[in-house]
């Protein structure tokens, strides 16, 4: 999972980047200000949630590939 080209307002604000499973169990997070990538192996097949929040309400836009 790789996220990247960040953009926040205002500029410069963290993005947190959490996996969870379908109970809501965190699998892996990741943060950063200009992109983060998360390497997730041995996953068991099933639903996962995909959770992007900018820091101190900053609203931003960026890219996300799912390979």
């Amino acid at each position: 999972l790789n996220v990247a080209s960040i953009a926040t307002t205002p500029a410069g604000k963290t993005v947190t980047m959490g996996v969870y499973n379908s109970s809501g169990g965190q699998i892996q997070t990741a943060y950063g200000t200009t992109g983060a990538t998360l390497n997730l192996t041995n996953l068991a097949a099933g639903t996962y949630h995909v959770l992007l929040q900018p820091y101190d309400a900053a609203t931003a836009t960026l890219d996300v590939e799912i390979q």
